[in-house]
């Protein structure tokens, strides 16, 4: 049966004139077999590592059933990234505006498959208020709230932003017209 897919696959890239890059092709599986590779277009896949994390379309993925290895890899960027505005030669409302506008919304899109628990959260806002505070030249003191206030510097807060987004997610799904075949269906 994969067999006749990637047939199929490999004669329709043919037939488009579409080159598909073996060495940027990646094999998953949670088979227990132990050959896990397979042949494609005369090339052999084999199979990553069970639980390895893995991005597909820019989110993180991975087979097993624990979600710390890609919360590891999502966090990680998100800490590259603020470490990159905390060198940069801006002020802290353009800094705020870069965490709120791209920041937020690409790690909201990496987590499309997981999730991040509230002490991550913690973690990654206490990053980006000392960032905002260090660019403001605002004392350690000065009340986070201060910060999320939205009459002020409006810092949008991560775990808030996690939350509106798992809830729209959910009320997608459950307003999806093919609800009745979902897995949310009890």
């Amino acid at each position: 049966s994969l067999t006749k897919i990637l047939h199929m696959a490999s004669s329709f890239y043919k037939f488009a004139s579409i080159k598909v890059n073996p060495h940027k092709s990646i094999l998953t599986t949670n088979s227990t077999t132990p050959d896990k590779s397979i042949l494609f277009d005369n090339e052999q896949l084999t199979a990553i590592k069970n639980g390895t994390p893995f991005k597909y379309l820019g989110a993180w993925f991975s087979t097993s059933g624990k979600p710390i290895s890609v919360q590891k890899e999502i966090i990680a960027e998100a800490i590259i990234n603020l470490k990159k505005l905390q060198f940069a030669h801006i002020t802290e409302k353009q800094a705020i505006y870069i965490i709120n506008s791209v920041i937020t919304p690409r790690l909201l899109y990496r987590l499309y498959s997981s999730f991040l628990s509230t002490s991550q959260l913690s973690t990654l806002n206490k990053t980006c208020i000392q960032l905002v505070k260090n660019k403001a030249k605002l004392a350690r003191g000065v009340p986070n709230s201060f910060i999320f206030n939205p009459d002020i510097y409006a810092l949008n807060n991560l775990a808030q932003a996690q939350l509106s987004s798992l809830v729209l997610t959910f009320q997608k799904n459950l307003n999806h017209v093919g609800f009745d075949s979902s897995f949310l269906k009890l």
